[in-house]
């Protein structure tokens, strides 16, 4: 079993004594399982703690430092401090976290710092992500509309913004690479891996609700939720935490400057700008979930069709053959379920030429003829037998003539095709 499955309270199949009571058995959850998932909590509870702890102090030693007057407050410490502080409340502790978590799972990797599963997978979900920020500043506008709406207003965080290209470099640096970089590498590297092993499910929603409090404000609270679960679900559909970083940081980089662009005045460029970017996003995001859901998903269901049929030719003749038929398209059904448009061939054994007894008493045989009426080639004929498909009914076996059995020149065996994930 993987790391990331979480086989508990899933229904097992197999009827013991509770079946009789009109109850489902399901895995019960060792006791060893019971007291990692408290370790893994606690050290998680731990490294959010150490958190708000860090970001308390370090906050209050940055103001008395300021209020002193001993350290000139320009806009390039500003920015030092802004990336050291990134660093060491969110950094650090996580960092402390993931070491333990490691030892209390007994895993050898915990971040998923590889290559994604495919290109064209990683390419999908960049665009699905850029989609997910803009429907998610679409809802936190109307979010804060409409407590605006009753008299409420929220303060959120403001940075000073650049009146240079020097500045601009700095502000780049901390608040949108080193944050994009520190708070994946927390969020949906520690907290969201260590988490996986309990359910997908919960992994995602503990991420994003962490994500969104760790903001501080209101404002930023919804959309910090809902790009978090968009982000968790990101990475582990491409398996790599390199998903996640390169939306955070590409939102980032947007904000910084679109508030670069407000700070200049020029609303009516800001707003052209907003609206070609945004659109541009949805069609982009739009595509990718149709390719996701539609042709990428067909070629996913192929390769299932492929492996299945490939177990099933090993279980009919006991040999790692290939399939004698190439996969057909993925055809949906009404109950949701999908299978191969068309069937795999059973291989028939190989042609043998009737020279012995031996060879006569094989189930495919090759008879010469006449060279002068079939052209100095042999004039095969062929019967295969082979038992009943096991999804055959009793009633069709014996519509069929048969208890189990039928003869046949070439049939199709039925695989079973899952749909893909």
């Amino acid at each position: 079993m993987e790391n990331n499955q979480a086989p508990y309270g899933r229904v097992n199949t197999v009827y013991d004594e509770a079946g009789g009571t009109g109850q489902l058995p399901v895995t019960p959850m060792p006791k060893e399982t019971k007291i990692e998932i408290l370790k893994v909590s606690g050290i998680l509870g731990i490294s959010i703690l150490l958190f708000h702890f860090l970001s308390e102090w370090s906050g209050s030693m940055v103001v008395k430092l300021v209020n002193s007057g001993a350290v000139p407050y320009t806009y390039t410490l500003q920015q030092i401090v802004q990336v050291l502080y990134t660093l060491l409340t969110i950094l650090v502790p996580f960092a402390i976290g993931a070491y333990f978590v490691k030892k209390v799972q007994k895993r050898d990797e915990l971040l998923p710092l590889g290559k994604p599963k495919s290109n064209i997978l990683f390419i999908e979900a960049i665009g699905i992500g850029l989609m997910a920020i803009v429907i998610a500043n679409a809802v936190t506008a109307s979010f804060v509309q409409v407590f605006e709406a009753h008299g409420v207003t929220f303060d959120s965080y403001k940075p000073e913004n650049p009146t240079s290209v020097y500045q601009l470099l700095w502000m780049l640096l901390s608040n949108a690479i080193v944050p994009a970089l520190v708070e994946e590498f927390a969020l949906r590297g520690v907290l969201l891996q260590s988490l996986r092993k309990y359910g997908d499910a919960f992994a995602v929603l503990a991420s994003a609700i962490l994500f969104a409090i760790m903001h501080g404000n209101m404002t930023q609270a919804p959309f910090a939720f809902i790009l978090g679960a968009v982000l968790a679900i990101l990475v582990i559909m491409t398996g790599s935490l390199w998903t996640s970083m390169l939306v955070h940081l590409i939102n980032n980089t947007y904000s910084v400057f679109m508030n670069t662009l407000l700070d200049q005045g020029n609303d009516l460029l800001t707003s052209m700008v907003m609206v070609s970017l945004n659109t541009l996003a949805l069609i982009y995001g739009a595509i990718a979930l149709v390719y996701l859901f539609g042709l990428h998903r067909g070629k996913e269901g192929t390769r299932n069709c492929s492996r299945q049929s490939t177990s099933e030719v090993r279980r009919w003749t006991g040999k790692n053959e290939k399939p004698s038929a190439s996969p057909g398209r993925i055809r949906r059904r009404r109950n949701g379920t999908a299978s191969c448009g068309k069937r795999w061939r059973k291989p028939v054994s190989r042609w043998t030429t009737e020279k012995s007894p031996s060879a006569r008493s094989s189930s495919v045989t090759a008879k010469w003829s006449d060279a002068a009426t079939t052209g100095g080639r042999p004039e095969r004929t062929r019967s295969t037998t082979r038992k009943s498909s096991p999804s055959t009914t009793p009633a069709k076996r014996s519509a069929a003539g048969g208890s189990g059995s039928a003869t046949s020149t070439s049939h199709w065996s039925p695989v079973p095709c899952a749909p893909a994930l």
